[in-house]
């Protein structure tokens, strides 16, 4: 009995294992396609386009004037002994220019020998024009002698939140507008209310401050739907508080922009 219970249990493992592996070994068995990297996520919801993205310099300190953005290319099919060059375009419409506000730091467009993707590298450059505009850049995957776009649209979300994504179309802005995040925009997010009574009024200044203090990941923090979880909000507002407290004690206080005003945080972390 105990041998026919070993076996049972082998079969079920096997098949589980099976079952996780499929799906990956079906999209690497597919026909040599290239596409931006998408995510993929947990559970059943499935691997999805990532077409659009975002950076703000709004949001960090005024000294750093430029970052890198990264985007990954992907190939299906599985790796090859050659190297094997992809076509991609970057439309002349776009505001983001190269040589003025980005650098693109990959010289060829080509997926390795050995390898399913490459990265594209982009220096972003922090120009005045991102002040008062949202710059983008567009690009686009073509089939050229080694690819197939065979994926390129993929319906994401259900009812009012349905929409197509796109696997070979990648649209990218980048600005130097220091708007509020969602969770601390009552425009937006109808429980930021609640929060400022921690957090106090919005400033790029104060952000600033405490995203370097608490080593806060901006992807993170500025995503839409994002809300910090209660004991941290609490944390970094006292902490905060207890911080603009000293520098003033040590007759060094901190300033919002205008040089005048105070900062401080919410009534709840006085």
């Amino acid at each position: 009995m105990n041998n026919i219970n070993k076996i049972i249990i082998a079969v079920v493992f096997l098949v589980c294992i099976t079952s996780c592996k499929q799906a990956e070994l079906e999209y690497h068995s597919a026909n040599n396609t290239i596409l931006f990297e998408g995510i993929d996520q947990t559970g059943n919801k499935g691997y999805v386009p990532q077409d659009t993205n975002s950076f703000s310099f709004g949001y960090v300190p005024d000294n750093i004037k430029d970052s890198l953005y990264f985007l990954s290319v992907f190939t299906t099919g599985g790796p090859q002994s050659i190297d094997r060059p992809y076509k991609i375009d970057f439309s002349k419409n776009s505001t983001l220019k190269e040589g003025i506000d980005y650098e693109l730091l990959t010289p060829q467009f080509v997926i390795r020998s050995g390898e399913v993707r490459d990265i594209l590298v982009f220096r972003l450059l922090r120009t005045p024009k991102m002040q008062t505009d949202t710059l983008f850049l567009d690009m686009k995957l073509f089939p050229n002698e080694n690819f197939e776009t065979e994926m390129v649209n993929q319906i994401v979300g259900t009812g009012i939140n349905k929409k197509k994504k796109n696997f070979t179309t990648h649209h990218f802005t980048v600005d130097d507008i220091a708007g509020a995040p969602w969770f601390w925009d009552p425009k937006k997010n109808p429980s930021a209310t609640s929060l400022m009574g921690y957090l106090g009024d919005f400033s790029a200044k104060k952000f600033q401050i405490m995203a370097s203090r608490f080593n806060w990941d901006l992807d993170v923090v500025t995503a839409e739907k994002y809300m910090p979880a209660a004991n941290l909000l609490v944390a970094w507002s006292k902490s905060m508080q207890v911080y603009l407290n000293q520098m003033e004690a040590m007759g060094t206080p901190v300033y919002e922009v205008d040089g005048i005003t105070l900062m401080k945080m919410g009534k709840y972390a006085q």
